[in-house]
């Protein structure tokens, strides 16, 4: 992870630079949307991801980063992912990381996870709020960002909780206050910060269009 730079001058103060970087390669699983994210891996290498029998394979991009989704497969709390590169190997068990209730009353979160730390962020008004609280031998924790942050409708953030390699499970989440947006053009009609999961029915004029699953998002 550590970096920097070699440079050489001329007389005339002209130089020639080369950075360094040392890899420190890590992973980190969105179970919500069936996602891994990988960081600092070997440049435009080949990854394969391992859960159990199955594996998947992916290319990394020049900054040695990668996006894998594995939908249709379901990643669950609990499962052992194996990232590999050929060089650098890292793994990582799917942390029971969940958010079960928002109180906008007493503005805090409580929810789900394996014992110990975790990382809970609001964003709010323009800024960025966190708290880190521990998750009990039941694993339930709470955030009370009473005097930090005032959790409303649309209020969003992300909550993270790390293995000891420095690879973590991380999962979105947000106050409903559901919009919809319609393009005119295209006869699209977009939906944000509805329930995630849930079945919305669409009409327009009185005339059923069907149904849609709204994201994790």
């Amino acid at each position: 992870g550590i970096g920097g730079w070699i440079s050489q001058y001329d007389e005339a103060g002209n130089s020639t630079h080369n950075p360094w970087h040392v890899p420190y390669p890590y992973f980190y699983v969105n179970h919500q949307s069936n996602e891994i994210f990988g960081t600092d891996w070997l440049s435009a290498g080949n990854i394969t991801v391992t859960i159990g029998e199955q594996s998947w394979t992916t290319q990394s991009n020049s900054n040695g980063r990668f996006n894998l989704n594995l939908s249709p497969f379901d990643i669950l709390p609990g499962l052992v992912i194996q990232v590999t590169d050929g060089t650098h190997t890292r793994t990582h068990i799917v942390k029971n990381l969940s958010l079960t209730n928002v109180d906008v009353d007493t503005n805090t979160l409580t929810g789900t996870a394996d014992p110990g730390e975790l990382e809970v962020w609001a964003w709010k008004s323009g800024y960025w709020y966190s708290k880190h609280p521990v998750a009990d031998v039941a694993g339930n924790w709470t955030a009370d960002f009473t005097g930090t942050a005032d959790i409303t409708p649309g209020t969003y953030g992300w909550i993270y909780q790390y293995d000891g390699e420095g690879n973590y499970t991380v999962i979105y989440w947000y106050q409903p206050d559901p919009v919809i947006r319609v393009n005119l053009s295209s006869d699209l009609i977009f939906g944000d910060l509805w329930p995630s999961f849930t079945e919305v029915s669409v009409s327009v004029n009185g005339v059923n269009l069907g149904t849609e699953t709204s994201d994790s998002y």
